[in-house]
């Protein structure tokens, strides 16, 4: 099933709302952009501002948003991430961790992720080492309430692709 969604998405062209069924209630939604940064943005809080070139993949359960991952700042060889939810954790299912890594890894070919958390947001920072990312430094006063951790993924070492 993992291999299908997988599929799926990188086969999907981005222009369109593309839902893929996740198993269960969950479906991955891609290409509903400006929507899901803008709910990303909200969630994160912090001052999380996304530009109109971000690549969103958003999880709806039911209907609903209740997860999304937002790639920006693309390079030639690594993006930075920020994922956003609604503090739920049924949305983190294999198959969605799977196409939400597959899309910087397997279908832009990039080395590495990085992702900055807020340094207040130890709920996130918990969830970023869950899934496979390393602690690689601290920004002092890089947040409007403190300090921005950075964790970073190298697509080596990503646990959720093959």
């Amino acid at each position: 099933m993992t291999q299908d969604i997988v599929s799926d998405m990188m086969s999907a062209p981005l222009s369109n709302i593309v839902r893929v069924p996740a198993g269960g209630a969950l479906d991955i939604v891609y290409g509903n952009d400006e929507e899901h940064r803008s709910w990303a943005a909200e969630q994160i809080g912090s001052g999380a501002r996304f530009g109109k070139e971000a690549i969103t993949i958003g999880v709806e359960r039911r209907g609903k948003l209740c997860a999304a991952a937002v790639f920006n700042l693309f390079t030639d060889t690594s993006c930075h991430a920020h994922i956003a939810t609604d503090r739920g954790r049924s949305w983190a299912s294999r198959s969605v961790l799977a196409a939400l890594f597959a899309y910087p890894f397997q279908q832009c070919s990039l080395r590495r992720i990085t992702l900055p958390i807020a340094a207040s947001n130890r709920e996130s920072i918990i969830l970023a080492i869950k899934l496979g990312f390393q602690f690689e430094g601290r920004l002092i006063g890089a947040c409007r309430d403190g300090d921005e951790i950075i964790l970073g993924m190298l697509a080596e070492n990503c646990p959720w692709i093959g």
